[in-house]
């Protein structure tokens, strides 16, 4: 049985069956929910695609950044390497260096002697050397170390790692000189003491005696210096100080001697 709408009023009246209107309602509805659907149904696709993209991205970024960073790790291995190769040369060059001397004795002995004055005369000449021991720190240091690993292998750890080697420690040496003299006044001595200053072989130059003495009634100035060689000089890069000492016998003020080693006395030997 068709039933038709008469409930509305007469401005709205259809003729329509309420079936007909109801079914085209519920199209309608169905109709703009299908399309809501569709339309969030794409949006959340297009996110997907979006969000998969730019996850992509940040993946490829990623590896990216992995592979730099890999690399870079290697040649922090690398640089580490050549920083312990390089100590190694370097401790092995000092320990070299100290056995090779870098301050020969012909090029010292040379330097005290040509800088000495005219008028003056060695007598005695001393050097000696005296090895100095590492400072106190260093050796708690080593003890602390040695305690550690004492404690390592009584608690287990590390059981299977070899014992570090001893560090070789380059030899040390303080080297002083002692100089004896004579010279006629105190003015060649200052000046020998003034050379001795500007010589770049030694350092801490100082004159500890200048006394009066006579050697064949002949007044004379008898004068010990002390100096200390440079422990980081280097004789290599010096060119030995050449000087002519020929020298007339009536300016030598020596001369009366007739033996240069009886000139010196007993003081010279």
């Amino acid at each position: 049985m068709i039933k038709f709408n008469t409930n509305k009023p007469n401005n709205d009246a259809t003729f329509l069956p309420e079936d007909y209107v109801e079914r085209r309602a519920e199209r309608r509805t169905n109709f703009i929910c299908i399309t809501l659907f569709m339309v969030v149904t794409a949006g959340v696709v297009g996110a997907f695609f979006v969000t998969n993209r730019q996850w992509n991205e940040v993946q490829e970024y990623q590896r990216v950044i992995n592979i730099r960073y890999t690399q870079a790790a290697k040649d922090i291995e690398e640089l580490k390497k050549l920083n312990a190769q390089r100590a190694d040369l370097m401790k092995k060059r000092e320990i070299a260096a100290v056995l090779r001397e870098q301050v020969p004795r012909s090029i010292l002995l040379a330097e005290i002697i040509n800088r000495l004055p005219d008028r003056a005369r060695l007598a005695e000449f001393q050097l000696q050397s005296k090895r100095i021991d590492p400072p106190p720190v260093a050796r708690q240091v080593q003890s602390a170390s040695a305690g550690r690993s004492i404690a390592r292998r009584q608690t287990g750890g590390s059981q299977n790692a070899p014992p570090a080697p001893p560090e070789i420690q380059p030899p040390r040496y303080d080297t002083t000189l002692v100089i004896i003299g004579i010279a006629p006044d105190n003015r060649d001595v200052a000046h020998y003491v003034a050379a001795l200053h500007e010589c770049p072989l030694l350092r801490d130059v100082e004159l500890k005696v200048s006394e009066l003495t006579r050697i064949r009634d002949n007044p004379l100035l008898r004068f010990r210096i002390e100096a200390r060689i440079d422990p980081n000089a280097d004789a290599r890069g010096i060119a030995p100080l050449a000087k002519h000492r020929g020298q007339d016998a009536d300016e030598d003020p020596f001369s009366v001697f007739a033996d240069g080693a009886e000139a010196a006395g007993p003081e010279g030997r």
